[in-house]
């Protein structure tokens, strides 16, 4: 007995020990060059988005978000922080979110299956990339993986109570709690996180069963229910308030066609990093190597399962929940796209991303009982662990420090930085870390000019000043009517004349202002504003993207030839 309880407790001690592990290489893929890239235009968004209240947040279409992750960054960061320091939350939720899977894993199939789950979260190449941005994505995967543990904990439960195992009553409880906190928060921290949360339930219902009839099984479930339903409820207004006063206008959305709808599993469920390095010079070579990997990704995963088809069914008769719940995970990216037919477009590597722990577990069944299993392992996560490495060193992302160099180097006395579109400015801000001695200019959707700094960089609260300037007035355009509260009142912003000089410059600095609108209404109200102006080319700096070919990001030089004066609002006190 002695030494049964001493080998159990070595084997305890060792999978402690590569838990630990896996957790620390999760650390260390997930810090790897975090502030190696500035943050990109939806990270920085996230700086402006953040200085909105979360009753305000609720109220007014401010964002196409939710208010979660904002209000968690709010507490934890002030705009001076680095971008490195930014991605740490993403970071924290995308190390918990591996320890979960092990969790999950364990749950479904046993530990030696949970440490293989928790190994492959660790090394995903999609989630490492999404796990190091500022953005809300890894935080969701990790909530709804809350919701799946909760899940299997109430299944197990129930299936112990039928094999006649007493007081799983506690068990059960907890289960229904951690599926319905992980549903509410993951509600608030994405709106596609319904999918799982409508599919996760009638999971529980059909668990259940006829078990329903008894009292008291019943009301838990009610409880959890309706706990559920109320907490909802903001959620729900939100989603109204947004859909009647503008997002379903976000133009840059697209509903992708069959064959990107099979390339964007493939970019959340594969080595991605085998077609996003450095060694990748052109487009058609990305492509290339895109398709072989799905290729094969695709054709090694389907003959898994022809070969494995006894094994997976003989566990499906074991282990009934789990292989259901897989199936659920691999309903997501089709009721996304079919959401896109009917609606809003939502289906976007991204928003895919939470689905990625059903590609995990179904890996995990096909090896679960191969007597190959350690070596297919092995071959796995290395596969994994190369891919993250080379996609980390070859990532591509806004480049506004470039951006901002070139501005610090080129701009003279008198120039004026005209940003296009407005939402661009946030991004080019963050990455100003001195002052750049030039008024900053944007066009409004109404064709004003307006001021948001007397230099780039000397404004300490720029995103409170953009969020008044610009975002509470195209909310109340949306809304036809100004919103409610003096805080949110605008500051005088009389109209005044700025002269730009005989032989000075505005540089336009050129984020997504041609695509920005489909109309092209904000590139056609910035070159309005710039009418007079004489472009020189040979003043531009450009920074292309390795992946399609195309202009990122651009400054360009417009020479005032007589000093032409720009009509435009100052910012108060600023």
């Amino acid at each position: 007995m002695l030494k049964l309880q001493v080998a159990k407790l070595k084997v305890f001690q060792g999978r402690v020990a590569l838990l630990s592990m896996i957790l620390a290489v999760a650390a260390l893929l997930r810090f790897a060059a975090l502030d190696k890239h500035a943050l990109w235009f939806d990270e920085a968004l996230t700086i402006v988005q953040s200085q909105w209240s979360v009753a305000e947040m609720i109220r007014y279409p401010t964002d196409p978000t939710p208010f979660l992750y904002y209000l968690i960054h709010k507490i934890l960061f002030s705009m001076d922080h680095s971008a490195g320091a930014m991605r740490c939350l993403a970071v924290g939720a995308g190390v918990i979110s591996v320890g979960l899977m092990y969790v999950l894993g364990r749950l479904c199939f046993g530990a030696r299956s949970g440490l293989l789950a928790a190994a492959l979260m660790a090394v995903s190449t999609s989630h490492v990339t999404f796990s190091q941005e500022a953005r809300q994505y890894s935080l969701m995967l990790g909530l709804t993986l809350l919701t799946s543990i909760g899940v299997m904990v109430y299944a197990n439960a129930v299936a112990a109570a039928e094999k006649g195992e007493p007081a799983q009553a506690g068990r059960r409880r907890l289960g229904l709690f951690l599926f319905a906190a992980g549903n509410v928060l993951s509600w608030y921290s994405h709106a596609t996180s319904a999918i799982w949360i409508a599919l996760t339930s009638l999971l529980v219902l059909w668990l259940a069963g006829e078990k329903l009839r008894r009292g008291r099984i019943r009301n838990e479930i009610l409880v959890a229910y309706a706990a559920m339903a109320l907490l909802a409820l903001p959620g729900l207004w939100w989603v109204y308030v947004g859909h009647r006063y503008g997002f379903e206008h976000v133009e840059w959305l697209e509903q992708p066609s069959l064959v990107q709808f099979v390339s964007r599993i493939g970019q959340i469920y594969f080595p991605a990093g085998f077609w996003e390095h450095l060694w990748i010079n052109s487009p058609s070579e990305r492509l290339a190597s895109k398709s072989i990997v799905l290729v094969v990704g695709f054709l090694c995963v389907i003959g898994g399962v022809l070969a494995r088809r006894r094994s997976i069914r003989a566990s499906f008769n074991g282990h009934r929940a789990a292989c259901i719940l897989i199936g659920l995970y691999f309903l997501i990216p089709f009721f996304l796209w079919a959401i896109g037919l009917i609606s809003l477009p939502v289906l976007h590597a991204r928003t895919l991303l939470y689905s990625l722990p059903g590609f995990i577990l179904l890996l995990c069944l096909l090896v679960k009982d191969s007597r190959w299993a350690g070596w297919e392992s092995a071959i796995l996560v290395a596969t994994f662990f190369g891919s993250t490495l080379l996609e980390i060193q070859g990532r591509e992302k806004d480049d506004y420090r470039g951006a901002v160099r070139y501005l610090a180097s080129h701009v003279r006395p008198g120039d004026v930085i005209q940003v296009c579109p407005p939402y661009d400015y946030a991004g080019l801000r963050h990455a100003t870390r001195t002052v750049i001695s030039a008024p900053v200019v944007t066009v409004a959707t109404n064709g004003r000019i307006l001021q948001l700094e007397s230099a780039l960089g000397a404004d300490p609260n720029w995103a409170e000043t953009f969020r008044r300037l610009v975002q509470i007035p195209e909310v109340e355009g949306r809304m036809g009517r100004p919103l409610d509260g003096p805080r949110l009142e605008t500051p005088d912003q009389s109209a005044a004349s700025l002269k730009v000089p005989a032989g000075a410059a505005v540089w336009r600095f050129n984020g997504r202002c041609e695509d920005y609108w489909s109309e092209d209404d904000v590139r056609t109200l910035a070159d309005k504003a710039l009418t007079g102006f004489r472009i020189n080319p040979a003043f531009e700096w450009k920074q292309i993207s390795r992946v399609d070919g195309e202009r990122r990001l651009g400054i360009s030089r417009y020479e005032s030839i007589d000093g032409i004066p720009l009509q435009f609002r100052p910012v108060s006190g600023n």
